[in-house]
C-alpha cells in the first residue's frame, strides 16, 4: 500500500515500522503542500495504528506558516 505522499505504508526500517511523509519537491507551493497533509492525517488516522513518523522537506520551504501547519498536523494525529 502506498500513502498519499507516495511511500510505501508501512516502510520498514530498523527491524520495524515508520510511516514516512514525503513533504519534499513543494519549493514554495504552499496549497499543494497543506492538502497532502491533509490527506495523510486522513491515512494515518484511518488505519488506527501508531507508527513513528520520519518527514522528509527536501527541497520545500519551511517558512513561519508552513511549520505552524505542520505543528498543528502532527499535534491533531497525536
Amino acid at each position: 500500500m502506498k500513502s498519499p505522499g507516495g511511500s510505501l505504508f508501512p516502510y520498514y526500517y530498523k527491524g520495524g515500522e515508520i510511516h514516512c511523509l514525503k513533504y519534499g519537491s513543494h519549493y514554495s507551493n504552499t496549497e499543494k503542500l497543506f492538502e497532502l497533509m491533509k490527506q495523510e492525517e486522513e491515512c494515518i488516522l484511518h488505519t488506527n495504528r501508531r507508527l513513528k513518523i520520519w518527514v522528509d522537506f527536501y527541497k520545500t520551504s519551511i517558512t513561519e506558516q508552513v511549520l505552524q501547519q505542520f505543528i498543528a498536523h502532527i499535534t491533531y494525529m497525536h
